[in-house]
């Protein structure tokens, strides 16, 4: 049998131990969000009761997109009917690692009998690994 000197054996542990540490599933997994560049709305955008809000925008990941949300919130009530408008989450279904979204229509139609004013609008951009990312724009509904 071949004995080895200390430093040999030191050196031979230290590498076996790097090695199985190198080998450990965190250094696989995505914890990169996605990025979303919102182009429509813009901020202080106007919108009629009776009318669309129209969505466009840009998403990418590094390595794979899941799906964008939307939601609206009342911000800031003006006048109108007493009821604000508070649709469900819209989701829309992405794929691949780069997306541009282009005249996606939000909630369809805005009902005739809410209320005017300031509106919330969020969307959250989800990846594969569960990653997200939420940007929001204030809109004004006349």
């Amino acid at each position: 049998m071949k004995k080895f000197s200390k430093p040999t054996l030191i050196i031979h542990l230290i590498l076996s131990i790097s090695i199985f540490s190198a080998c450990g599933d965190d250094d696989d997994k995505d914890t990169v969000a996605p990025v979303i560049t919102l182009l429509k709305p813009e901020t202080s955008d106007r919108f009629i009761r009776g009318g669309v809000i129209t969505i466009n925008a840009n998403v990418s990941d590094n390595e794979k997109l899941k799906e964008m949300e939307l939601s609206l919130s009342v911000l800031k009530s003006a006048k109108g009917i007493d009821t604000p408008w508070t649709p469900e989450i819209q989701k829309i279904p992405l794929n691949g690692k780069e997306q541009q979204i282009r005249n996606i229509i939000a909630f369809s139609e805005i009902p005739n009998d809410i209320m005017s004013g300031t509106y919330t609008l969020s969307i959250k951009v989800n990846d594969l690994a569960g990653n997200t990312v939420k940007t929001s724009v204030n809109i004004t509904i006349e």
